[in-house]
């Protein structure tokens, strides 16, 4: 198993729970379950899995205020579920497995402003797709980008 996340997964289809008590990484599975191989790969991963299983228990707590934005931009708190993305993201940067590219190419008359309204209008109904993820004070935060607010070049 050659990443963190490969290993939960291999983990998870087998039903052994990991948990951090006092610092230390535990495994709990039926007996015979935990390989040679497995415990190896989870030793190979420990201190991936600890901080993984501890920024887990720190995502349940209560979210602090982040401080203000120095730019005044608004910032949001993540949903448990974002924030677990965010932490498999930060974890396998290198993975795209979450982001669906989408490029536009229109042809013929197109009534510029219309499309720039239109987008706008898409923007102000769903906020989500102008944000993105920063670091606020050690808190992971969704912050309104004005740049996501398109402008159609003539």
């Amino acid at each position: 198993m050659a990443t963190v996340i490969e290993l939960l997964r291999t983990l998870a289809s087998q039903h052994i729970r990991l948990a951090v008590e006092d610092g230390q990484l535990n495994c709990y599975a039926q007996k015979g379950v935990l390989t040679a191989p497995l415990q190896a790969a989870i030793a190979r991963h420990r201190n991936e899995l600890v901080a993984l299983l501890q920024a887990r228990e720190r995502a349940d707590a209560p979210v602090p205020t982040p401080p203000e934005d120095p730019d005044g931009a608004p910032v949001f708190a993540l949903s448990v579920g974002a924030r677990a993305l965010y932490l498999l993201q930060r974890l396998d940067p290198d993975s795209g497995a979450y982001n669906i590219p989408l490029c536009l190419r229109l042809h013929g008359a197109v009534d510029r402003p219309l499309l720039q309204r239109a987008w706008d209008h898409v923007l102000d109904r769903y906020p989500i797709l102008a944000t993105h993820v920063v670091d606020a004070g050690g808190v992971a935060r969704l912050r309104a980008d004005a740049r996501c607010r398109s402008r159609i070049d003539e």
